[in-house]
């Protein structure tokens, strides 16, 4: 895949998130990071954007989205939408299916061990190769015949993101049919807008990035991934989860696939439902010409010229809830705090 690398900046934490991490601390390099208040961010942009430095170059064209409004909060997961929220199987399937799939009410945990369990509801029917269930935590997913079982993704073709100036109108074979990457997309919006966004209204949600991949029978499919947005800010990718001096990480990306035109054969919202909360105005956010200061200082020996495709504010999920000292995530009722940082798109 294109995507090789996010770089997230926390405070004076510096994380590089791929197949490794890389931690600095204030004493490192020469450079430090520093604050800067929210009216100085544009000009503070145009002053990283137009210096140069060894360890990275700027995409050509390279714009830095801002919200209208710097608001941080605390999040919650979700809790009881396996009660609540029932419907939702009735906007996925048709009503000859449902009623002839057997639905259980089970639990799921995240190891034999751990103390919390959450309670789920859906279903699972081999013969008719059709999977649904959504958890208390507002975990929810499914797969049609075309997506059940299947373990092998296909290798990836190419990668488009729909917020720059890709070609859209790229077409591909898809189930037998040409399907554009354009009209995939336009048809993913429509089908999260009509059918799981009351689900999380809170968020604007958009596809992305449309992954081409190959499947078996020579032809392609899409995989396409959402950002959940609030008040204009997204919520990050990926959230490192610590555990034993280890680090894990958990996606919190929306993902769909597109086998047959105007047909959805998987989806996940990823890892639940998280509630914001809390909010409270910024004033102050860390300098992003300190930012690439502290990384050229502390990359100068490992990276050279590595490509910004991206550059933007986020939203970190960091989970506050401890069970018998080890920390879990996205159970019902879990609390995380919340820091807008920046992330750095490297492909």
């Amino acid at each position: 895949m294109r995507i090789k690398a996010i770089i997230f900046i926390m405070l004076a934490v510096i994380f590089l998130t791929s197949c490794s991490v890389f931690k600095s601390d204030e004493t490192e390099g020469e450079a430090e990071l520093e604050k800067i208040s929210v009216g100085e961010i544009e000009e503070d942009i145009q002053k990283a954007l137009s210096k140069s430095y060894p360890q990275f170059e700027f995409r050509e064209g390279l714009k830095v989205t801002l919200p209208d409004e710097y608001i941080t909060c605390t999040f919650r997961q979700a809790e009881g939408y396996e009660k609540e929220h029932g419907e939702i199987f009735e906007r996925i399937f048709d009503r000859a299916l449902l009623d002839s799939v057997e639905f259980e009410k089970s639990e799921y945990s995240e190891s034999d061990d751990c103390p919390q369990k959450i309670p789920t509801y859906g279903f699972h029917d081999e013969e008719k190769m059709v999977h649904s269930y959504i958890h208390g935590n507002g975990f929810f997913c499914f797969f049609m015949p075309d997506s059940f079982g299947v373990t092998d993704e296909g290798e990836c073709v190419a990668v488009y993101f729909t917020d720059r100036d890709d070609d859209l109108t790229k077409s591909y074979t898809v189930g037998g049919e040409q399907l554009t990457v354009g009209d995939a997309v336009t048809f993913a919006d429509k089908w999260i807008a009509d059918n799981y966004a009351y689900l999380e209204p809170w968020y604007d949600i958009s596809i992305k990035t449309a992954a081409v991949r190959e499947n078996a029978e020579g032809g392609y499919y899409y995989e396409l991934t959402a950002t959940k947005k609030y008040r204009g800010i997204a919520i990050e990718d990926i959230t490192n989860i610590p555990n034993d001096d280890k680090m894990s990480y958990v996606s919190n990306t929306m993902t769909i696939y597109i086998k047959k035109k105007d047909e959805i054969s998987f989806f996940s919202n990823g890892n639940g439902v998280v509630i914001p909360e809390n909010e409270e105005r910024v004033t102050e956010v860390i300098s992003l010409s300190s930012v690439f200061d502290k990384l050229s200082a502390t990359f100068a020996e490992l990276y050279n010229k590595l490509p910004v495709s991206e550059i933007r504010l986020c939203r970190t999920l960091e989970p506050c809830y401890e069970s018998g000292g080890q920390l879990y995530y996205n159970y019902p009722g879990d609390r995380y705090n919340s820091r807008l940082v920046w992330q750095l798109l490297i492909d």
